[in-house]
């Protein structure tokens, strides 16, 4: 499917459980195949609950979610960082 909707996800607070439930969910391919997810959060929380879960996903920085391409890769986790984003 060629015209996936992209859902934003927020992470919520960073000291919680939300980067790893994230992740988590994530990780299944079933989900790309449905939507273009994009997680509004810290990146570097993201790799960390990736680390602590044994996964280890792509973590790609975009600044806005036009960036996100047709073609996402599941193996992949898009974010806006606040931190990073002007």
């Amino acid at each position: 499917m060629t015209n996936r909707p992209i859902i934003a996800i927020t992470m919520g607070d960073p000291a919680g459980v939300g980067a790893e439930v994230i992740v988590k969910a994530l990780n299944h391919p079933e989900l790309a195949a449905m939507c273009r997810p994009l997680v509004i959060g810290d990146a570097h929380r993201l790799t960390l609950a990736a680390q602590l879960c044994g996964l280890s996903p792509q973590i790609r920085v975009v600044a806005e979610p036009s960036e996100l391409s047709t073609a996402t890769d599941p193996s992949t986790i898009n974010v806006i960082d606040p931190q990073v984003v002007p």
